[in-house]
């Protein structure tokens, strides 16, 4: 009768020990899923940015109501999937979920790999570019904060003020097609976006990705530059 209770004891201390084991690295994994989900709400109305608004017009304007934007080449543009799975938005096995695990675990911006090509992933309140490209450089302005209704005017005075030798390489590329490019939002799917959309065009060839920071009273600006490198 000895040996039993203890044999049942052990089993039970092993079972407790599991137990505390298994909760150890699953509270993480739940605080983690929090904090992402806090940071990336659902899908819920679209928040347009009107060309017409004073002070919007002289760029086109992105911004939604949470999560991250891409770039990514023309040629995928149809492949993408976006959200994927409305009951698991940020599950890393769709589209936006892989989008929404690289930000929030590098920072403002990085890489996927989707559909054998790369994909940028971008991230800030409100985002713009230009609204015509020369083929060779153009840029994404994230803009993190900001004082002024009068958005073209900040852009300005941050492109203005910032000096070439102010960029940074951030030893990053992106190879461009036939086709060019495609700026939306990661939960979005091509040709049924919600937040906007821009066919960027683009000479084929590598992207040299570099980037500068400009703050002045309160409003910050980061500046990404796409940069066509030559043979």
């Amino acid at each position: 009768m000895k040996t039993v209770l203890i044999i049942v004891s052990i089993v039970i201390i092993i079972v407790i020990l599991g137990v505390i084991a298994l909760l150890v690295k699953v509270i993480p994994a739940i605080n983690k899923a929090v904090d992402m989900a806090e940071k990336y709400p659902p899908i819920e109305n679209s928040t347009p940015v009107s060309e017409k608004m004073p002070g919007m017009d002289k760029y086109e304007y992105f911004c939604s109501d949470g999560g991250p934007f891409v770039l990514l080449p023309s040629v995928i543009k149809n492949q993408w999937k976006g959200v994927g799975n409305l009951i698991n938005i940020l599950s890393p096995k769709t589209d936006y979920g892989k989008a929404c695990k690289v930000v929030y675990e590098e920072g403002s911006h990085g890489f996927i790999n989707a559909y054998n090509s790369q994909v940028f992933v971008v991230d800030s309140p409100m985002l713009a570019t230009h609204k015509e490209s020369d083929g060779d450089t153009f840029y994404i302005y994230a803009l993190v904060v900001w004082q002024t209704d009068d958005l073209d005017s900040l852009i300005d005075l941050a492109v203005n003020t910032v000096q070439e030798n102010d960029f940074i390489s951030t030893e990053e590329n992106i190879q461009c097609g036939e086709d060019g490019f495609v700026f939306m939002y990661a939960g979005d799917i091509y040709g049924d976006c919600m937040y906007g959309v821009k066919d960027l065009s683009a000479k084929t060839g590598v992207y040299d990705i570099s980037g500068a920071q400009w703050k002045n009273e309160g409003s910050e600006v980061r500046i990404l530059k796409f940069s066509l490198l030559r043979e």
